[in-house]
């Protein structure tokens, strides 16, 4: 063997035995999850999306050397995933009619390479698979301004309606689209449970309103409820006449007992009629995120 064979042979049983050590450590990762399964073996919905990026966030704090943080998000979102299948049922719905891949691809990236998917046409038929329980996750489209037929208000309890409902519980992409269609697509994932917080959040808060109050008072009872600054989606509501229901995106963890939204109402007078919050998702990562660490400068020594 040559002298520059002999230190790649070297080199390349060095990474065997790595790759031996990383799986040893993934068999022994699974026997705890077990144990966790054991744990949650009468909870209906087992998905945790907060605790998942908590994972995440760590995960790409910590990271360093020349591996993309990217993939490395990537291969814990398989890894996560394929542990939620063993803990019980895991599928997904996924709003992807023809021109709609890029959804599907999103979907796939976050929720797993060999998780069922079944594809659906319209977004009420996810949400209603979703709030049946027949997927575990349910993934949107972004709502967007001025759509013929927005979603999200189907997320919206109405008033002596008991009905099965569902909760946006991420944002998609969660760490960059990579090679899915449809260059800028974003989605909402939705599930038949409330999400737990993961520190770094946003929520989405449903409003309906009697309509005599524009964005820019909405707005402002927000400002004075000490909400934040809402991104704001206004349709009108099909229940109520002449009625607006808003989708407000907000900073923040809230929770229905949040007393800022009993200040929110009574910012809004006699123009609101109620609100509910229709769920929470973890911060997508952002390119600083996943940026290569700088290497530190070595400090002088002192003479």
């Amino acid at each position: 063997m040559s002298q520059r064979r002999a230190p790649l042979a070297d080199l390349r049983r060095r990474i065997d035995r790595i790759d031996a050590e990383i799986h040893a450590l993934l068999i022994r990762r699974t026997a705890v999850v077990e144990k966790v399964r054991d744990l949650k073996k009468n909870e209906r919905v087992k998905i945790r999306p907060g605790r998942e990026a908590e994972i995440i966030y760590r995960l790409v704090r910590r990271h360093k050397g020349p591996f993309p943080a990217s993939e490395l998000v990537r291969i814990w979102r398989e890894l996560i995933v394929a542990t939620l299948r063993f803990e019980g049922p895991f599928s997904v719905a996924v709003y992807a009619p023809h021109g709609h891949g890029g959804i599907w691809d999103l979907a796939r990236d976050q929720y797993g390479s060999f998780t069922p998917m079944a594809r659906h046409d319209g977004a009420r038929a996810v949400i209603r698979a979703v709030a049946a329980h027949h997927a575990a996750v349910g993934v949107l489209p972004l709502p967007a301004v001025d759509e013929d037929e927005p979603w999200w208000p189907d997320l919206m309890p109405n008033p002596g309606n008991n009905r099965a409902r569902a909760w946006i519980i991420a944002r998609l992409p969660f760490a960059g689209a990579g090679n899915a269609r449809g260059p800028g697509i974003g989605a909402f994932a939705i599930a038949p449970a409330r999400p737990d917080p993961s520190g770094r959040d946003r929520t989405c808060l449903g409003l309906a309103t009697d309509g005599k109050a524009g964005h820019d008072a909405i707005e402002r009872a927000f400002a004075k409820a000490r909400l934040g600054r809402p991104d704001l989606i206004g349709v009108e509501d099909s229940q109520a006449s002449g009625g607006f229901l808003w989708l407000a995106d907000i900073p923040g963890y809230v929770r229905e007992d949040d007393p800022r939204l009993a200040a929110l109402a009574g910012a809004l007078g006699d123009s609101f009629a109620r609100s509910a919050v229709l769920g929470a998702y973890a911060e997508p990562l952002r390119p600083a995120d996943l940026a290569p660490k700088a290497k530190g400068k070595r400090k002088a020594k002192r003479p």
